[in-house]
C-alpha cells in the first residue's frame, strides 16, 4: 500500500512539473510575440464630421413671404400692370393673359388630372389582381387520371361499289393574243443622247425612240452638226410607230438650230385623215409616215366537239346499309384542379416575387396620389385664371422682376456668358414680389432625423456660391414626404422618406435667394464627447456584438466590447461607447493577435488596398 502511495506522489510530481514546463515554455514563446498598437487620435474622426456629411442635408435659400409668377413660354401675356419697383398691394392685378391660351392651358391641366386618375385606377385594379395571386409554392401537383378501357365496336358495314360515269369533254383553249411589248421612248433628247441601234452614218443612223411630246434640244442637234453624224427620231403613237423625223447635218445651218417638239407641226385632217407640215411650227428633218404591217395572230384549231356517250337508262338503286347499335361512349373522369379559379398568373411567382412587386405597386400609387395633389392644384389656378384671365399680387411687397407684353419682347441678343458668371437668382420668374420676413432655407431631411428637425432647432447653413456661414432656427416642417425614397443612397437606407424642412436665417448676409446651401444640425459637444468614427476594419462582430483588440495600459493586449452606430459609406462605424480617447487600438486580425500579447507603440495606421 505505501508503495502505491509512492508511485502515486511521484506520478504527481512528474505530471505537475511537465504541465508547469509547458506552461513556462508557451508563456516564454507568447512573451517573444509583439503587436503594434495605434492610438485611437490617430485613427478616429469625430462625428460632427459626418453629421455635416449625411442626411441629404441640402438646399436652397428663398424669400420668407415672396412671390413668384413663372410664365410658361407658350403663354401669351398680354398686358402688364406694373413696374419694376413698384410697391403693390394684396389683390393688384400684376398682368393679364390673352384667354385663348389661357383656355388651352386649362384643358391642358384638366386632362392632366384625369391622366394620373386613370393612371391610379389602373395601379390600384393592379395591385388588387396581385393580392389575389397566388404564390407558385403552393402550385397543385396534377394528378394522372384513370381511364376506362376502350370498348368493342362492330366493323363498319360494306357498301356497293360507285357505278362508272363518263368523264366531261375537255373544252379546247383558246390562247390569248399577247400585247405588244410597251416602247421606252425619251422625254428630252439632249447632247448625252442613247440610241436604241445605228451608227450615226448616213446608211445607218442613230435611231432614237420618241412620242409625240418629246423635246428635241437645239444642243442636240448642234452636236449632231459638230460631229457630223444623222440620226432618225421614231415617233411613237399608242405604242405604234407613227413617223420618222431624219436629221441630216447638212440640211440646216448651225446658228438656226432651236428646241422643237416631235409632235407639234404634225396634224391630221379630221375629214380626209391626211397628214400636213405646219411650216410655222418650229421643226427639223425630213417627215415620213410609217405605215405598220399588222400581223393577224395564229389561232389554233378548234377540235370538233366530241360525242357525249349515251347516259345509261338504268341506274343502280340508292343503297341504304343498316347500322348496328353502338355502345355508348365510356365516362373520362375530369382532371383535378384546385379549389379556386386560377387567373393566368397564379403560381408565376413566388412569394417573396409577390411581396416585392405589391411593394413597388403601392409606392407606385403613393406616387401617383402626390402627383395627382400637385396636378389638382395646377388645375385650380388654371381655372381661377380662366376666370379673370389675370394674375394678382398675394402679398403687400415690392416689385423685384417683371417682365414684358409678348408682343412688346424685342429679339433676344446673343450672348455667350462667361462660365464664372454668377447665376441671377429667380432667373426662370417673369416677376417676383417680395415681401417683409427677411430669408429662409428650405432643404430636405431623411425620415429618420424628423426628431431632430423640430421647430426652434438650430441649423448650420453654409453658402456653396459665397462660401458664408450663418445659423438658422428650423421653423416648419412640412407634415406630407416630397418623396418616398432618400436621394442619397450613399450613406442611408434608400427606404426612408424625404421631408421638406424650413429654417429662418438671422445673418442674411452673403445669402441671396436661389443660392443652393449646405445644411447641418449644430453638434452637442457633451453629447458626443465619446462618439467617434472608426476605421470598419479596426472593430470586429461576434454574433450581435463588437469589439476591439486594445492596450490595457500595462503593456498587454486585452479584447473590449463596444457600442457601435451607424456605418458611412461602408468605410467608417460609429463607436458610440467602450473607448477613449487615450485607447490604443491593435489591428485585430492575425494569429499572433491574442490577449496577453506584448503590445507596441506605433502611430502607422492600417488601411486596406485603396484608401
Amino acid at each position: 500500500m505505501k508503495k502505491l502511495i509512492i508511485f502515486l506522489l511521484c506520478i504527481a510530481i512528474l505530471g505537475g512539473g511537465g504541465w508547469f514546463g509547458i506552461r513556462k515554455y508557451k508563456e516564454s514563446k507568447q512573451d517573444k510575440k509583439i503587436v503594434d498598437v495605434v492610438p485611437v487620435t490617430l485613427m478616429a474622426e469625430p462625428s460632427y464630421y459626418f453629421e455635416y456629411y449625411s442626411g441629404s442635408m441640402s438646399g436652397n435659400v428663398v424669400s420668407a413671404n415672396s412671390q413668384k409668377i413663372l410664365v410658361d413660354n407658350q403663354k401669351l401675356v398680354k398686358n402688364v400692370f406694373v413696374e419694376k419697383g413698384q410697391t403693390v398691394k394684396k389683390g393688384d392685378v400684376i398682368l393679364e393673359y390673352d384667354m385663348t391660351v389661357v383656355e388651352l392651358e386649362l384643358a391642358q391641366k384638366e386632362n392632366q388630372v384625369k391622366v394620373i386618375e386613370q393612371n391610379i385606377k389602373n395601379a390600384e385594379k393592379e395591385l388588387e389582381t396581385l393580392k389575389t395571386l397566388r404564390p407558385s409554392e403552393e402550385a397543385p401537383v396534377p394528378v394522372e387520371p384513370v381511364y376506362p378501357e376502350e370498348p368493342d365496336y362492330p366493323d363498319e358495314p360494306e357498301y356497293p361499289e360507285e357505278p362508272e360515269v363518263p368523264e366531261e369533254p375537255v373544252e379546247p383553249v383558246v390562247p390569248d393574243i399577247p400585247e405588244p411589248e410597251p416602247v421606252i421612248t425619251e422625254k428630252e433628247v439632249t447632247p448625252n443622247f442613247t440610241p436604241v441601234s445605228g451608227r450615226g452614218t448616213k446608211a445607218d443612223p442613230f435611231v432614237i425612240n420618241c412620242s409625240p411630246e418629246t423635246k428635241v434640244t437645239a444642243l442636240f442637234m448642234q452636236k449632231l452638226k459638230g460631229i457630223n453624224r444623222f440620226a432618225d427620231l421614231y415617233v411613237y403613237e399608242n405604242n405604234r410607230l407613227a413617223y420618222v423625223w431624219s436629221l441630216d447635218p447638212e440640211g440646216y445651218a448651225f446658228s438656226e438650230t432651236a428646241d422643237w417638239i416631235a409632235g407639234a407641226a404634225v396634224n391630221v385632217n379630221s375629214d380626209t385623215g391626211l397628214v400636213y407640215i405646219d411650216d410655222e411650227v418650229i421643226h427639223f428633218g425630213s417627215f415620213k409616215v410609217v405605215v405598220p404591217k399588222e400581223e393577224e395572230p395564229e389561232i389554233p384549231e378548234i377540235p370538233e366537239e366530241p360525242e357525249m356517250p349515251e347516259e345509261p337508262e338504268d341506274f343502280p338503286e340508292e343503297y341504304e346499309p343498316e347500322y348496328p347499335d353502338y355502345p355508348d361512349e365510356p365516362y373520362y373522369p375530369e382532371t383535378p384542379d384546385s379549389d379556386d379559379e386560377p387567373t393566368d398568373m397564379n403560381y408565376m411567382y413566388s412569394r417573396a416575387q409577390l411581396a416585392s412587386m405589391i411593394r413597388t405597386k403601392e409606392n407606385d400609387i403613393k406616387q401617383y396620389n402626390l402627383a395627382l395633389k400637385s396636378a389638382e392644384l395646377e388645375f385650380d389656378q388654371a381655372k381661377k385664371r380662366k376666370d379673370e384671365g389675370k394674375v394678382v399680387a398675394q402679398i403687400d411687397g415690392v416689385v423685384k422682376k417683371i417682365g414684358s407684353p409678348s408682343d412688346e419682347m424685342s429679339e433676344i441678343e446673343e450672348y455667350n456668358p462667361d462660365i464664372y458668371d454668377e447665376p441671377e437668382a429667380d432667373s426662370e420668374a417673369f416677376a417676383v414680389i417680395e415681401g417683409e420676413g427677411g430669408l429662409q432655407v428650405s432643404f430636405t431631411a431623411t425620415e429618420l432625423d424628423l426628431d431632430k428637425m423640430t421647430p426652434g432647432t438650430l441649423v448650420t447653413v453654409q453658402n456653396w456660391m459665397s462660401g458664408s456661414f450663418a445659423v438658422a432656427e428650423i421653423v416648419n416642417v412640412e407634415p406630407d414626404p416630397v418623396s418616398y425614397t432618400v436621394y442619397d443612397t450613399w450613406s442611408n437606407n434608400p427606404n426612408n422618406s424625404m421631408y421638406l424642412v424650413k429654417a429662418q436665417l438671422y445673418d442674411t448676409e452673403g445669402f441671396g435667394v436661389g443660392d443652393w446651401v449646405d445644411v447641418s444640425l449644430q453638434s452637442n459637444e457633451d453629447q458626443n464627447s465619446t462618439s467617434v468614427y472608426l476605421p470598419k476594419h479596426y472593430v470586429r462582430q461576434e454574433g450581435s456584438k463588437y469589439y476591439v483588440m486594445k492596450d490595457d495600459g500595462n503593456g498587454k493586449l486585452v479584447k473590449q466590447y463596444v457600442r457601435v452606430g451607424k456605418t458611412m459609406w461602408d468605410v467608417y462605424i460609429e463607436v458610440k461607447g467602450g473607448l477613449t480617447s487615450e485607447d490604443k487600438l491593435c489591428f485585430p486580425y492575425g494569429k499572433d493577435v491574442v490577449e496577453g500579447v506584448k503590445t507596441r507603440d506605433s502611430e502607422e495606421v492600417i488601411r486596406p488596398e485603396g484608401w
